[in-house]
């Protein structure tokens, strides 16, 4: 599975996105709202030119088969058919294999967001990013 949207498309969503969010949570989201903006603000925005894949998962059974270097060239297929300059991804600083996996497609690490404390579980997200037009 991925999940990815380029930067023009996030504009035109992000409104509709949290409407549909509040209108199916009945805000019961509230409680949890800092948290949500805290982890937000952790994370580079995602910048003009840019696909950003938000997940990336392949069921454990099938990993090593290239289910997700041929997801990865799709995404990267799409992306250059809607005029993106490059891919952009955020991984968990503890998520060392897949490091390792976007590295090897092409991605290097761009930047390290700040390490967000939520009820004492540490997170911490490294952008990567892979140019696609040089």
């Amino acid at each position: 599975m991925l999940l990815g949207y380029s930067f023009d498309d996030l504009q035109k969503i992000s409104f509709g996105s949290i409407l549909s969010f509040v209108t199916v949570s009945r805000l019961e989201f509230l409680p949890s709202i800092l948290k949500i903006i805290k982890l937000d603000k952790s994370v580079p925005k995602i910048e003009e030119g840019d696909f950003y894949i938000s997940n990336i998962a392949v069921y454990p059974k099938y990993r090593g088969m290239g289910i997700g270097t041929k997801l990865l060239k799709e995404a990267e297929w799409i992306s250059l058919n809607l005029g993106c300059d490059r891919l952009a991804l955020d991984v968990s600083y503890e998520n060392k294999g897949a490091m390792v996996f976007y590295k090897r497609f092409g991605f290097y690490e761009l930047s390290e967001g700040k390490e967000v404390d939520i009820h004492g579980r540490k997170f911490k997200f490294i952008r990567f990013v892979k140019d696609l037009k040089s």
